[in-house]
């Protein structure tokens, strides 16, 4: 993988790896007893329509926008959570 990369082929990447990393807590979380389904359900809804909407929004907007959106979002929930 090299940073010259498609920023679409590497969100996909990104996805694939939160995406394991999210199954692996998904299946600790399931057996510890603690999981509050209706809110689990909730956020697995939330999830997914971010996801794909996400997805079909990134392939529609052009990479130096795109990358603008990525960074002034970061930018502004640092700043949000630098203030609390």
């Amino acid at each position: 993988m090299a940073l010259d990369d498609s920023l679409t082929r590497l969100n996909a990447l990104k996805q694939s790896f939160s995406f394991s990393v999210n199954v692996t807590a998904a299946v600790f979380f399931v057996f510890s007893g603690q999981v509050h389904w209706q809110i689990a359900g909730l956020m697995a809804v939330g999830a997914l329509l971010g996801g794909s909407l996400g997805g079909r929004l990134a392939g529609k907007i052009s990479p130096n926008s795109l990358r603008w959106l990525v960074v002034t979002i970061g930018v502004v929930v640092g700043f949000v959570y630098w203030l609390r």
